[in-house]
């Protein structure tokens, strides 16, 4: 059964404490008209646009290898645009420094950092105390960079 058109009225009022001359304005009112039909075309529905994962910032790790002082590594990135996230430095083997044995993937320092602009910035990670053993034994001659966004690199370990 098909039904007549209907009309919808939704009326609003407002009022105030204070006094008013005009009171004709107070009141407002929104019409809609409802109506039955079998003229109607389904909409199809249309994919949402996904939001790009993660920080669209390209990262990349810059030279061949870092440095380190007494409690520092020293590392170079470049970011297309401001960028931030986590540094690791991770041991790429075992290593044996005297009695004691660390295993492949040891952190040996770690850190986060951001790069408010586009180019290139040296970052500094604070040295564990495991790799503190293990760069003073001179043992580490490689390592892992990663930095967030899934960008790592073999890179040499040398004494600053």
């Amino acid at each position: 059964e098909h039904l007549p058109p209907k009309q919808f009225d939704n009326t609003a009022y407002i009022s105030t404490t204070s006094l008013e001359e005009i009171t004709t304005n107070n009141h407002s009112t929104a019409t809609v008209i409802a109506e039955d039909t079998d003229n109607h075309e389904p909409i199809d529905p249309v994919d949402p646009v996904k939001p790009t994962p993660n920080n669209p910032v390209a990262k990349t790790i810059v030279g061949k290898g870092v440095s380190y002082s007494a409690s520092t590594v020293f590392a170079t990135i470049r970011c297309s645009g401001a960028c931030g996230g986590t540094a690791k430095l991770l041991t790429t083997k075992k290593v044996k420094v005297g009695k004691k044995s660390f295993a492949k993937g040891t952190v040996l320092a770690a850190k986060q950092y951001f790069v408010g602009k586009a180019g290139v910035k040296k970052i500094t990670l604070k040295i564990t105390g495991k790799g503190r053993t293990i760069l003073r034994s001179g043992k580490a001659k490689n390592a892992l960079l990663k930095i967030s966004g899934g960008t790592r690199k073999v890179v040499k370990v040398g004494r600053r």
